[in-house]
């Protein structure tokens, strides 16, 4: 009888002590409550994007800064936007060009041997030795003033060579998109062409801009240095000073 007692209750105590990984069961009143999420500080607020860099001005004009020697104009002299063509001059005149006759070249007199001013050979003309453009001679200068003036041949060497020229339209206007090497920044310039007696000739395939410097040697004083292109190439030229060619001006 005593052994059945003993055997009766160690039973009992192994059922009380097993499974003790067991879960009891969730109290139906109980709800499983979630881990709040830590504090968050002040949110950020989006940051606009940095507006587009706008050209600087300069005596009522724009110009933009390529990196190079000297700083370039968004448009040409007598131009409001940088796909207008502006005014045509003569090298070394300072108001508009309408034809490109010799007997109306402000430094020719007589006939085509008679240079009155910016002559380096005597069977051209009075020799003074002036190659490079006075600022009273500079179409730059006289209309837009400040420091503006027109590029030396140098200027104009290192607006060829130290940028891009992608052949492009800018409101419908052909011309050179012109990118710095240097910075990435950039200015167009139309192909507005270039004034003879016969008027402009030919617009929106070829451009011309005078430089402030005359070409050197024999039998060439009649003609000053040109940046010239078409939609090809883009080239040095020599030009008689007598047509009519736009200016983009620079600053030091």
């Amino acid at each position: 009888m005593k052994r059945i007692l003993f055997y009766l209750f160690a039973c009992l105590f192994c059922v009380a002590c097993e499974s003790p990984d067991v879960q009891p069961p969730a109290n139906e009143n109980q709800t499983e409550q979630e881990t709040p999420a830590p504090p968050q500080g002040p949110q950020e607020e989006e940051k606009p994007a940095p507006p587009e860099e706008l050209p600087a001005n300069a005596n009522g004009h724009e110009y933009v800064d390529l990196g190079l020697s000297v700083k370039w104009a968004t448009c040409n002299v007598g131009a409001n936007k940088a796909e207008e063509c502006g005014s045509f001059f003569a090298w070394g005149e300072v108001l508009t060009k309408e034809g490109d006759a010799w007997k109306d070249y402000k430094w020719w007199v007589d006939n085509f041997t008679n240079m009155t001013k910016y002559c380096v050979d005597a069977d051209l003309g009075k020799v003074d030795n002036k190659t490079v453009l006075e600022l009273v001679d500079d179409a730059a200068r006289y209309n837009w003033g400040g420091s503006w003036r027109m590029p030396t041949k140098a200027e104009q060497d290192e607006l060829r060579e130290q940028c891009t020229w992608a052949w492009t339209q800018k409101n419908g206007v052909q011309g050179y998109l012109v990118t710095s090497k240097k910075n990435g920044k950039s200015i167009f310039l139309p192909a507005a062409g270039f004034v003879n007696q016969a008027g402009v000739q030919p617009a929106g395939r070829y451009g011309a801009y005078w430089s402030s410097c005359l070409i050197e040697g024999p039998w060439v004083s009649h003609s000053a240095y040109s940046l010239d292109f078409n939609s090809k190439s883009v080239f040095q030229m020599s030009s008689q000073r007598q047509m009519g060619c736009c200016v983009r001006a620079v600053l030091p």
